[in-house]
């Protein structure tokens, strides 16, 4: 995870620098030159290395996709239509956007998962020593102890690296990892901004392929695979259908996708400016999902803190108990 952050956070940067040389006019080979020598191992490589390939017939795209471990397969996609559509730097400006965003998303959600993971981790090697204390040090068992503290820690962990497995490795498509985004999007406060982080990252995707000469059908299919939830893709998948069938694509769009949204929508496609529409849809939403995360990454750990307080209050009150009403019965 911290590497695809690292990865989005440097080819952000480096996309906007050739976005702003190109559209200033500055030939192909020169800007890739003028760019490399500003970045370090591996991109200063990678950005070498296109420049080699184009100095010998091929094209941006080609050259990409030659360095597939560096370069994601939606970059290629988009620079391929946007060479063809004479866009270049414009598409080399919305990727810019586009990683920037994801590397700002990503730091929001480890904000408010990495303080609860350090707080959750200590607390499971706290919550056993009432328990342990007392049945009395003459029965401490310190193999008891760390079986309850990494049972505690299981409870926790364990959930949290199947997700992070299914996400990572497994198809974007099929029942599981739908049921993982059905769960995601049903998770407090956490839910309602992946939804619109969905929304955002289609609508982004959509302008970025339309501006870059992609047919609308095809927008339509390709978007829906960036989504990164399956269930916020399926709002859109009639859209296809509906553009096949000669109708707007507007018509295609789920209900249950808020009415403005699919007002705006429409409205694009009938002025002819879908793809500012669009990307005005992406803005919004992607501040929509930006302030959700925030508050996320406020509240979830005192959301934590307050739990385990909680239980370890009540771990002293039983505690209270035992020793006092021993006291009692003795002294009766």
């Amino acid at each position: 995870m911290w590497k695809d952050k690292a990865v989005a956070k440097k080819l952000g940067i480096a996309y906007g620098n050739l976005s702003t040389m190109l559209e200033a006019g500055l030939p192909v080979l020169r800007s890739l030159d003028t760019l490399s020598q500003g970045l370090r191992a591996p991109y200063e490589q990678a950005f070498l290395r296109i420049r080699e390939r184009i100095s010998k017939g091929s094209s941006f795209s080609d050259a990409m996709s030659e360095d597939k471990k560096v370069f994601a397969p939606l970059d290629i996609m988009i620079i391929n239509s946007a060479e063809t559509g004479g866009t270049l730097g414009e598409s080399f400006n919305l990727l810019s956007h586009w990683h920037e965003f994801s590397d700002k998303m990503g730091k929001l959600l480890l904000s408010g998962l990495i303080l609860p993971a350090f707080v959750i981790t200590i607390a499971s090697f706290v919550i056993p020593i009432p328990s342990q204390v007392l049945g009395g040090l003459d029965n401490w068992s310190t193999w008891r102890y760390f079986r309850m503290a990494l049972t505690v820690l299981s409870v926790f962990y364990v959930p949290a690296i199947a997700i992070y497995c299914i996400v990572r490795y497994t198809p974007k498509t099929g029942p599981l990892r739908r049921f993982v985004d059905i769960v995601a999007l049903r998770i407090p406060g956490l839910g309602s901004a992946i939804y619109r982080l969905g929304i955002s990252r289609y609508c982004r995707v959509f302008q970025m392929l339309s501006s870059a000469g992609v047919p609308i059908t095809e927008c339509v299919e390709k978007s829906g695979v960036s989504c990164g939830n399956a269930v916020v893709a399926s709002l859109f998948e009639p859209m296809a259908g509906a553009v096949k069938a000669g109708k707007p694509s507007s018509q295609g769009l789920s209900t249950s996708l808020p009415a403005e949204f699919r007002g705006i929508w429409e409205v694009g496609e009938e002025t002819g400016s879908l793809d500012s529409c669009v990307g005005k849809l992406a803005d919004n939403y992607a501040y929509a999902a930006e302030f959700r995360f925030r508050v996320f990454a406020r509240w979830f750990p005192i959301f934590v803190y307050v739990c385990i307080a909680i239980f370890l209050i009540y771990n002293v009150f039983v505690g209270f108990t035992m020793i006092y009403g021993n006291l009692f019965e003795s002294l009766e």
